[in-house]
């Protein structure tokens, strides 16, 4: 769309943005300007909880016990780190 284009119908072009669309301006034929709705602003679409409460998923028995100990020590070693130097940046 161009510049001209743009500020005929700015009004539209917002309310496009509101819905989360996006609009291209160009210049002398070239992209110039990407029209998007502010981070804040983005439409939320509604969260569905328990989408997956039907499925039975059980994790007993699926990492071997050796790795469960090193995953375990890879906790404590952090720990004590973190009381030895500090919290990491």
């Amino acid at each position: 769309m161009t510049l001209r284009e743009a500020e005929n119908s700015l009004p539209l072009l917002i309310a496009a943005a509101d819905r989360g669309e996006e609009a291209v301006i160009a210049r002398n034929g070239k992209p110039a300007v990407r029209l998007v709705v502010e981070a804040g602003n983005l439409p939320q679409t509604p969260r569905v909880l328990g989408r997956l409460a039907h499925v039975n998923v059980r994790l007993d028995g699926f990492f071997d016990k050796e790795f469960e100990e090193e995953i375990a020590r890879d906790f404590e070693d952090a720990a004590l780190a973190e009381k030895t130097y500090g919290k990491a940046p």
